[in-house]
């Protein structure tokens, strides 16, 4: 069964969210109802939401809004943390958080938002490093953080409405359609054809597309068969490009070539050669993550980096002096200070000033 679009958001038994460390290659346009936190530790990447593209580089932070189609795409070698929080999890927890957006993005913070972002990127780092040491009181350790991240992205972060998010009004119909694309990718699909299936206008369908999935029907469509050619364009070596670019629903390989192109910026030969050797002792079934292998101790040796400089930070910070300068006239003439010292009394406790008491 192949990866539809819509990705099911997991967690595990002891936490009501995701947090994991990755090296990313490409992951292809999806979407899920949860929020999504990237925080870069090292490398650079390109995310795309809808049609507006991201440039993320070390110690970025940025986050995606519940049910935005989004793709990411390493641009070197990289390691990200990501951080999944379901939308049940957080209306839980939040109230009225289905009618909330974030705009948390460390490229465009304005300076008063700065300090704020700097705690949200310390407490990712401090639930990076829990959830490898998983210690006593894990799970309630990740939680107040956690909704500590959300106390602050409320307070700072929040925006009116949820512009570019799938209405969950049509998420029903969006989640068959896109099915349908997946399993059908290889075929001759068309809009009027698939039009056709839903009962829909050709013209209703195209809006219904682009405005719930955040691109056209064309450029989603090609997305997929690009996200499996190049799963096989790693795996099988030996497939002529042509071949495979058939295989994967292309009308030919002029077209694969240029699809290609636009979004890796090489050639499908550069890309197998770049990539090639590092996905040969790789086993199928790992491919499909679009996730590689990496140093998990060069990753948590980051991590440990990251918060022992904020920690320097914070001592600097609360040892710095407030200088002043002040211009003496030595030729100016004064008034003689006469000293009143002698004249000063001083007492103890308020009681032993009574009358009475010794």
């Amino acid at each position: 069964m192949k990866t539809s679009i819509y990705e099911l958001v997991e967690t595990g038994d002891e936490l009501p969210f995701d947090v994991s460390l990755h090296r990313v290659n490409y992951v292809p346009s999806h979407w899920h109802n949860s929020v999504e936190i990237i925080f870069v530790l090292s490398g650079n990447l390109e995310v795309t939401v809808g049609s507006q593209q991201h440039k993320l580089a070390e110690g970025d932070v940025f986050l995606i809004n519940p049910c935005h189609v989004h793709e990411v795409m390493g641009l070197d070698q990289n390691i990200i943390a990501t951080f999944l929080i379901p939308l049940s999890y957080l209306k839980e927890n939040i109230k009225g958080i289905e009618r909330i957006s974030f705009q948390c993005e460390s490229g465009t913070v304005r300076p008063e938002q700065r300090s704020a972002l700097d705690q949200i990127l310390q407490l990712l780092a401090e639930m990076v490093q829990l959830s490898n040491k998983k210690g006593e009181a894990y799970e309630l350790d990740m939680g107040i953080r956690m909704l500590a991240v959300f106390s602050i992205l409320m307070k700072q972060f929040r925006t009116s409405g949820s512009s570019g998010a799938m209405n969950e009004k049509y998420m029903e119909r969006m989640l068959r359609i896109i099915t349908y694309i997946d399993e059908h990718y290889r075929d001759a699909i068309s809009l009027q054809s698939l039009a056709e299936r839903e009962f829909l206008s050709v013209p209703y369908l195209s809006k219904f597309f682009s405005e719930n999935i955040g691109l056209n029907f064309q450029s989603y469509l090609t997305s997929i068969r690009l996200k499996h050619a190049v799963e096989d364009l790693l795996l099988r070596e030996e497939l002529p490009i042509a071949d495979l670019a058939l295989n994967h629903g292309f009308p030919n390989a002029k077209s694969f070539y240029t699809a290609f192109k636009n979004r890796y910026h090489m050639t499908p030969h550069e890309y197998r050669k770049q990539y090639r050797p590092e996905m040969a002792p790789r086993k199928k079934e790992d491919i499909s993550s679009h996730y590689l292998n990496f140093n998990h101790s060069s990753a948590l040796g980051i991590i440990h980096q990251f918060l022992e400089r904020s920690k320097s930070r914070e001592v600097r910070k609360v040892e710095t002096l407030e200088t002043r300068a002040y211009e003496i006239d030595a030729a100016r003439v004064g008034t003689t200070v006469k000293h009143t010292w002698k004249s000063l009394i001083t007492i103890g406790k308020a009681s032993w000033g009574e009358e009475g008491n010794p």
